[in-house]
């Protein structure tokens, strides 16, 4: 129950306890009254009735409109005080708090955002002076993983669990022939990431073998860093060559350990990877998708995840900061699923430990059964000429429920997206039984004073970047920055686990009002 609706339950509570009072009263004093006094009252004409009952009400109307400027000139700005503070402190800075009410609370506020503005101006003058050791390292990291992604052979480094903490872009290519016979649909980046395992790349046979030999000790007298060559026949097959390196000191072996593939042929070692089109896969192209070019880049090395494993399923009690995510979102050909509307375009990017997957993001589009309407055309851009030669739903939706698999999917209008994927899921024999996460609830239960709901208003409110506007890549983009500046905030409201954000979420369901989402509205007949 937000502050709105407890204002509008106090109030009629207020109306009730005041009648039942006023008759408690008036039954108790004519009690208390003599019978010729009580005879005497009751032969009082009915005209002087009405005068009564009108002073009454008056009466009662007066307090009810001080109480109603109570709560719009105090009450509910210091609400969004709150809440614009909130958002200041924690995730944007720039915020520009503005409420409107009382003469002592529009000058807080103006107090509070002078205090924003010197906060900025001494964060720009800390990130404008001399380079600390952290930006120093920084760049070394970044020259580093840069070095590692123009290697011509793959590079593959696996933690103590034999999940996947970094790869480059030939590694990326070289798996993709990897898996072109045994991968069937699935694309080679729903096997390649942050977390996941090296079974389902390389079948649990190979992992196991390179597993063992990544915790082996160095026999004596082995030279630091050599690597050992690596044979399997299914490597053999594919004309690929590996190497193991383990990772850590000469007299211990750490589980971690470094794997790089190469061709045998040396077939493509002098292409470039972005400049490749990727259009036909399920990767993005950097030729022709409009993204910011940090998420074509190689994803940066968290020495965490050296040391502590992603978290499988169950996920209900892990933190927020910590859960594997796929935040997707899809552009279709209409808003109505039960009356026939498909999908034609499906984006998604994960995010783990916090943090955006750079190079591993999901972008496809569909071909559909029907005809894209030309008001859905309009908004998304997509035409039947564009979609003419991509794949059918049945393909694109096997391999993303493959890429989303041991995360929770999260989306902004939840509502809508789900429906489509599973419905339509259905159809051709999939389901997808993922936890599922909605920022549009989420931000309502952090901001519950705010009436604008939608990707936009919430972005702009948080300080997220807008990425290609009703574009299912774009939007993706843009919910993920949203649900990552939400971590903090609802941390704050002792959020901090899955559970306790689905049943938040489950809460706040009452309180959205979905008639300012259109899309949601139109499925609801609204």
């Amino acid at each position: 129950m937000n502050l709105k609706q407890k204002y509008w339950v106090f109030s009629v509570g207020f109306v009730v306890l005041t009648l039942v009072f006023l008759a408690g009263m008036g039954v108790y004093v004519w009690q208390g009254l003599p019978q010729n006094v009580q005879a005497q009252l009751s032969q009082t004409p009915d005209d002087l009735i009405a005068p009564l009952f009108l002073g009454g009400s008056l009466l009662l109307i007066i307090l009810l409109f001080f109480l109603n400027e109570m709560f719009h000139s105090y009450i509910l700005p210091l609400d969004r005080l709150t809440e614009d503070s909130s958002l200041v402190t924690t995730v944007n800075p720039e915020h520009e708090i503005r409420v409107q009410g009382c003469r002592e609370v529009m000058q807080l506020a103006r107090r509070m955002n002078e205090a924003a503005t010197q906060m900025r101006q001494m964060r720009d003058q800390l990130e404008s002076g001399p380079v600390g050791d952290s930006a120093l390292l920084q760049r070394e990291e970044a020259l580093l993983l840069e070095a590692l992604n123009r290697m011509p052979q793959g590079v593959l480094l696996v933690n103590a669990w034999s999940q996947i903490v970094y790869f480059n872009a030939r590694a990326l290519d070289i798996c993709a022939v990897l898996l072109e016979e045994s991968g069937g649909h699935d694309s080679a980046i729903g096997y390649m990431g942050l977390g996941r395992s090296l079974e389902d790349l390389l079948g649990p046979e190979i992992a196991e073998r390179i597993g063992e030999a990544g915790a082996s000790v160095p026999a004596e007298g082995a030279r630091l860093g050599a690597f050992r060559g690596f044979e399997a026949d299914f490597l053999r097959e594919k004309g690929i060559c590996a190497g193991i390196v383990p990772l850590g000191s000469d007299k211990e072996g750490t589980g971690a350990l470094m794997v790089y593939l190469e061709r045998a042929d040396g077939y493509g070692d002098g292409e470039t990877a972005e400049h490749a089109c990727r259009c036909a896969s399920s990767l993005v192209c950097s030729l022709h998708d409009d993204i910011p070019l940090e998420i074509l880049s190689p994803t940066r090395l968290d020495p965490r995840l050296l040391e502590e494993p992603v978290p499988t399923p169950p996920l209900d009690d892990v933190f927020l900061r910590e859960l594997p995510c796929t935040i997707f979102d899809l552009e279709t050909t209409g808003l109505d699923p039960h009356g026939g509307d498909e999908i034609v375009s499906v984006s998604a990017v994960r995010v783990v430990r916090g943090r955006i997957c750079q190079g591993e993001t999901f972008h496809q589009l569909i071909r559909p059964y029907g005809d894209i309407s030309a008001a859905s055309e309009r908004v998304h851009g997509i035409s039947a000429e564009m979609v003419r030669e991509k794949p059918r739903p049945d393909q694109v939706l096997a391999s993303f429920r493959f890429y989303c698999r041991d995360s929770v999917l999260v989306s902004h209008c939840a509502e809508f997206d789900m429906l489509f994927l599973r419905q339509q899921g259905h159809k051709v024999g999939l389901q997808f039984a993922n936890p599922v996460l909605d920022t549009l609830l989420l931000a309502a239960a952090v901001l519950s004073s705010r009436k604008d709901q939608t990707l936009e208003a919430t972005a702009r409110r948080l300080g997220a970047r807008i990425h290609g506007r009703h574009s299912s890549l774009g939007d993706a983009l843009t919910a993920a920055e949203i649900y990552l500046k939400l971590v903090p905030m609802l941390e704050k409201q002792d959020i901090f686990t899955l559970r306790q954000a689905r049943e938040a979420s489950r809460r706040m369901e009452r309180c959205v009002d979905y008639s300012r989402i259109p899309k949601l509205c139109n499925m609801q007949g609204g």
